[in-house]
């Protein structure tokens, strides 16, 4: 089975924010890379979050969060749509998937050979979700709660030998990449892939740092996709696409 990712379309009515983010062009963006998956063979597309820039008003998120839809939905490749931390500036998650009748992303869902986990870091340090209707929110309290680590922890430890894992989330869980972009307790979650997951979880892709990084730690391959909204073109190198059937470089 072959599965595309990507992140971070920040799609909105500006032109540019933050020097390099070009929220006005992520939807034409966000259809080349559709139909570059389906050129290429994609069976399924998983996108990390940050739909949405989210930063004029509920309105024009509104309306961008209906023209993103519409792209995914005249997609020949199905897409599951996580929620990335932009995505809570307007809208809480039972609001942001039933404006886009997004396909929600379960715990854990088999594709191919392997079997996804879906990691939501959209919590705040007390443990509580983040809010919507214009709650403000510090995005660096981002945090995996303990409801998803006893989770985690009892899916990989009463797999069978030979289980194969990938692990998803928007924020990042590689510890090399910018200290205010990574969880809060990410090594609350490395801690049970070295324990829980050895010789299991293969993969850890997450998105949110724009710049992407890679890195092979703890005999785990760390990926973080570059972000879509970067740049003034469309560029197919923002998305990775990954075989089940594909053997980890720390493997081969």
């Amino acid at each position: 089975m072959i599965i595309g990712f990507f992140s971070d379309l920040h799609c909105g009515r500006e032109e540019i924010t933050n020097g390099d983010r070009y929220p006005s062009r992520s939807l034409g963006k966000l259809q080349k890379l559709l139909k570059d998956f389906e050129d290429k063979g994609v069976d399924l597309a998983i996108c990390l979050g940050d739909v949405i820039n989210g930063s004029v008003s509920r309105a024009d998120d509104m309306e961008h969060l209906a023209r993103v839809a519409k792209v995914i939905r005249d997609s020949s490749v199905p897409v599951l749509v996580m929620q990335g931390n932009h995505d809570f500036r307007n809208f809480g998650d039972d609001v942001f998937y039933r404006i886009t009748d997004f396909v929600r992303p379960p715990f854990v869902c088999r594709a191919g050979d392997v079997n996804l986990i879906f990691l939501d870091a959209n919590y705040k340090s007390d443990g509580t979700r983040y809010g919507a209707d214009g709650e403000r929110i510090d995005w660096k309290d981002t945090n995996i709660p303990s409801d998803q680590l006893d989770a985690l922890r009892d899916i990989l430890k009463g797999s069978p030998e030979g289980s194969r894992f990938w692990l998803l989330c928007h924020q990042c869980l590689d510890i090399g990449v910018e200290e205010r972009h990574i969880v809060n307790n990410a090594d609350e979650v490395l801690d049970i892939i070295c324990n829980e997951g050895k010789d299991k979880v293969e993969f850890i892709i997450c998105g949110h740092y724009h710049p992407g990084a890679y890195s092979i730690d703890i005999g785990r391959e760390f990926i973080t996709l570059p972000a879509v909204c970067t740049g003034k073109d469309f560029n197919p190198d923002a998305a990775l696409i990954l075989d089940t059937s594909h053997i980890p470089n720390f493997r081969g």
